[in-house]
């Protein structure tokens, strides 16, 4: 093999300049320029927001952009710590939380044990039932509840009326934090499942069966031996998401703000977007979203004990394990049937309720009356929107650049952490968990100060909610790839190399066709929820940048014409329920949750 000495020292001009040797090898030279890149990115996306958020939580702004103001201040923590409202806001934000999750974790952890550890029929196509909710937005499935479950004309309070002998009106109230509790609730049962189905996949069941022919009882079997080895995917999964249901915004928008319950995230919407029309308090809306952050913080650190200390419970190891599946006898059609009644709730009715609104010129309850009035007009409407086409273009490109940039910079980062080895290669990834911390109302408060404030032409852009986005949702991405690049030995690439291949055959000819499943799914996934964001989009919206979810946000609160919002809200669900499928299909275990969707959650 000719061996070709690469110099060190280069003359320029009469100067000896000594050129980092590493960066003369093409290979290492681009990897290291991708690795530098890419990390400036993230430590950009991250860091330069969350600092400004700071800098103008002590700005006294009042009518002031944060970079207009004069002088620091700690009075906008004065006034949020010594108000009374705020301790309000934080029991409101507990109760919303605590309560979705103990009905988002109860269902997950029923139906992970039906679809993981039993021999229940139709578990495949069981398992898109479960994931099949992800397609309906929170916007969309608060419009729908507000439908099925107000106290006065709502589908399930006058069937309940009919049939119980309930007084009127009643016996629901959706408009109450008990309503926004089982809306969110029930919607979080998918990607909690997302998040702990590997568990219940990983448990070997001869570890019960052990102790069943030691003589224990099934109750004391499942005491101490199936709990203790649940309870750390399970706490992580609870703590995860106890972060994520408390920092919601749609929800808590549509079925407490109107009716005087705020939490965390509507007040820094109010803050910032005054109902009155009046003037903007950015210093203020920063200082609660500073408290918001902190909570965030506490439970990712939370969070991150759980999982590290889940390694002294693992039970997968070359010892002839073997999952099988628990036979459930005359229960399987039980199991069946609870599950299908799960995916009637949480998508078939929701949907069903939101069609038939569409095509009636105003909402009446299904009956054979309302039927004479079924027509198009809505749609017809809809379409004549002038600023519907505009809009439909901002959510495609919107949604393009998210999945482009989200999927692009998570697989730099990913490559960077796993196959490079100089100092901070891994910094850039550990950092985009950070972005877990950070609310989604708290990012979009943050860029509109960054983008306002620099001589930049963002705001007000497409751009400006596509960074937003890909923010949010790079970590997700990132721990896809992560596990995809993880799974390839070095010794592929090794033969590429021996071979004569140079580094840009070996990433297209080697790694990019291997890891594309995991690109392919983490393009899907954050081009699915840019899709149907609307907190963010809310946040950043101008007359210039209207998207979907901004479009429906406005219709229906700003409009409040139900029979235009529900016609909207139709294709935008189906267009989901596409790529939910699609996104289902990327999984090479027949849609079943890939190990990084298992570790973080799919929110």
């Amino acid at each position: 093999m000719k061996v070709v000495a690469r110099p060190a020292v280069f003359g320029l001009g009469g100067i000896q300049r000594r050129i980092w040797p590493e960066l003369l090898d093409p290979a290492t030279g681009v990897q290291k320029a991708l690795g530098l890149g890419s990390g400036l990115a993230v430590v950009y996306l991250v860091l330069v927001p969350l600092a400004m958020l700071v800098f103008s939580s002590f700005r006294a702004t009042g009518s002031k952009l944060p970079f207009e103001a004069t002088g620091f201040t700690l009075a906008n923590y004065v006034t949020v710590f010594s108000s009374g409202l705020t301790y309000r806001l934080l029991l409101n934000t507990l109760w919303y939380a605590v309560g979705s999750l103990l009905i988002g974790m109860t269902l997950a952890t029923i139906f992970g044990w039906l679809l993981e550890r039993s021999d229940m029929p139709g578990r495949r196509l069981m398992t898109v039932f479960m994931i099949s909710s992800l397609a309906v937005p929170g916007l969309v499935q608060g419009m729908a509840w507000v439908m099925l479950a107000n106290a006065n004309n709502g589908l399930l309070n006058i069937a309940a009326r009919q049939l119980f002998g309930f007084s009127d009106p009643g016996p629901f109230d959706i408009y109450s934090i008990p309503g926004m509790i089982l809306v969110t609730g029930t919607s979080i049962v998918a990607p909690l499942y997302m998040m702990i189905s590997g568990t219940f996949n990983r448990m070997d069941p001869s570890l019960e069966e052990a102790g069943r022919l030691s003589g224990a009882s099934w109750l004391v079997t499942f005491k101490r031996i199936t709990v203790p080895l649940l309870r750390p995917g399970l706490l992580a999964a609870a703590i995860y998401y106890f972060m994520v249901v408390s920092e919601m915004f749609d929800v808590p928008a549509l079925l407490g703000m109107g009716h005087g319950i705020f939490m965390f995230s509507t007040t820094i919407y109010l803050a910032a977007h005054p109902a009155t029309g009046g003037i903007p308090d950015y210093g203020l809306a920063s200082g609660y979203a500073m408290v918001s952050i902190g909570m965030a913080v506490a439970f990712i650190t939370l969070y991150s004990r759980s999982v590290s200390g889940a390694q002294q419970f693992a039970v997968v190891t070359g010892k002839g394990y073997r999952p099988q599946p628990l036979r459930l006898g005359r229960w399987r059609n039980v199991a069946a049937a609870a599950l299908a009644a799960y995916f009637a709730l949480t998508f078939l009715l929701p949907f069903l309720i939101l069609v038939w609104t569409s095509l009636l010129p105003f909402y009446a309850v299904p009956s054979l009356e309302a039927v004479k009035r079924v027509s198009l007009t809505n749609y017809a409407h809809l379409l004549r929107l002038p600023s519907l086409g505009d809009t439909l273009r901002n959510s495609a490109l919107v949604m393009v650049l998210t999945a482009c940039l989200t999927a692009g910079l998570a697989a730099l980062v990913a490559w960077n952490s796993v196959r490079s080895t100089y100092r901070g290669s891994k910094l850039p990834d550990r950092l985009t968990f950070v972005i877990a911390a950070i609310p989604s109302i708290v990012v979009g408060l943050a860029l509109t100060f960054l983008y306002v404030s620099l001589p930049l032409p963002i705001y007000g852009t497409s751009l400006i909610i596509a960074i937003a986005l890909v923010t949010r949702y790079l970590p997700f991405a990132t721990r896809v790839m992560d596990a995809a690049l993880l799974q390839l030995h070095r010794e592929l690439e090794e033969a590429a190399q021996l071979s004569g291949a140079g580094f840009g055959q070996l990433l297209s000819r080697v790694v990019v066709p291997l890891i594309w499943p995991s690109f392919t799914r983490a393009w899907l996934w954050a081009g699915l929820h840019a899709m149907r964001d609307t907190t963010i989009s809310i946040m950043l919206f101008v007359t210039s940048n209207g998207t979907l979810g901004a479009l429906l946000w406005l219709i229906w609160t700003q409009y409040a014409d139900i029979g235009m919002a529900t016609a909207l809200a139709v294709p935008l669900v189906l267009g989901s329920t596409l790529l939910t499928f699609l996104l289902a299909r990327t999984g090479v275990s027949g849609g079943r949750p890939t190990a990084a969707e298992r570790q973080l959650g799919a929110n």
